[in-house]
Formats: C-alpha cells, structure tokens, sequence
C-alpha cells in the first residue's frame, strides 16, 4: 500500500490492486473470511465482499491474539478507509 496522498487523485472506477490480511494456515483463513462475511472461503462466488459485510470488531478481536496484530489492525483500518471511498473488495487465498 502506498501512502494515503498517492490514492488522492485516483478516479472512481480505477482498479488499485493491493494485498491486506495475509494469513496462513486454514483455520485462520476461515476466521478471517467470516469476518469479512464470507461463509465459505473456497465459495468463488463469494469472494466479491463489501466494507458493509465486514464484522470489523470480530476482526479486531481475532487480530489481537496475533503476533503481527498491529499490522492486521492497520490493514484493517485502511480497508475500512478504502471501503468508505467506495473501493471494492476481492478476498483471495493464496495457495
């Protein structure tokens, strides 16, 4: 992610692609996606989410018991940034 000031002059529609909430491990991936409202991580179908379906206490919570939590509430607080701008959200599991 870049600082708050290059996304400045960015049009609405523009795609930004950036990669926040990096999890390993399957438990904690499902734990996550939950808190984004998705049920089911490998339900592609699913994988298009809103800042409106983000459960961002349950996050927060589950963020705290991390060892990198700082960085997880940080990415956590720029999606909801980025999602009160009207950016759109993509979830994604790395394999």
């Amino acid at each position: 992610m870049y600082g708050a000031e290059r996304y400045a002059g960015t049009r609405p529609g523009t795609p930004v692609v950036a990669s926040m909430l990096d999890v390993d491990g399957e438990e904690l991936v499902a734990r996550v996606a939950a808190g984004l409202g998705i049920s089911d991580p490998w339900d592609l179908n699913q994988h298009a989410f809103t800042i409106a379906q983000v459960d961002g206490q349950a996050l927060r919570e589950l963020f705290a018991t991390l060892e990198f939590a700082g960085d997880y509430l940080a990415d956590l607080s720029r999606m909801t940034r980025l999602g009160m701008a009207g950016f759109h959200f993509f979830f994604h599991i790395k394999t």
